[in-house]
């Protein structure tokens, strides 16, 4: 067992962990999510879609204009007991793939791209992208494996295009 209570990591694993991040962060690794240069105009698009990086996109429709760090719950807030409840089929999700080893460590908080996949499948997503990857580097996956390994196993469930990355800074348009 790798934990020593309720949602706490045992100090042999977390301090290994946090170790090797710290060592890590001295020298950026290969593999980071590519970026592309500002364009304020494609803010402008509707509708569009742009990552900003890590777990937030912008995303404006019909004039509307969203950002979102969002949180996989049964409600839209981050509060589990309060919040309106959410309705599918969404649209398009947003999902984490990234930051999910070591399992053990990472395991509890972070979803892996397969868990990722899933989830899409279970909210009955018409469309997912990937987020959470490739801008910092917060753990011990090569980071331009979490992308690799999401676009595989979507393409596994069947998704196919319905499934895709962006860039850091990317608009996409719908």
């Amino acid at each position: 067992m790798t934990m020593d209570g309720p949602g706490r990591v045992r100090a042999a694993i977390a301090l290994p962990f946090f170790w090797r991040r710290m060592r890590a962060s001295r020298r950026p690794r290969p593999g980071a999510a590519p970026f592309v240069p500002f364009d304020a105009a494609a803010l402008d698009g509707n509708p569009a879609l742009t990552w900003i990086g890590h777990a937030t996109f912008f995303f404006r429709v019909d004039g509307a204009s969203f950002l979102t760090d969002p949180v996989f719950s049964e409600r839209a807030s981050p509060l589990a007991f309060v919040g309106p409840s959410r309705l599918g089929p969404i649209d398009l999700a947003a999902l984490p793939v990234g930051a999910y080893e070591p399992r053990a460590m990472m395991g509890p908080i972070h979803l892996d791209p397969e868990e990722a996949v899933a989830a899409a499948l279970a909210l009955d997503a018409r469309r997912v992208v990937a987020m959470h990857f490739g801008t910092f580097d917060l753990a011990d996956e090569p980071l331009d494996e979490p992308p690799r390994r999401f676009l595989a196993e979507a393409a596994r469930r069947g998704l196919g295009e319905r499934a895709f990355t962006m860039a850091i800074g990317e608009t996409c348009r719908f």
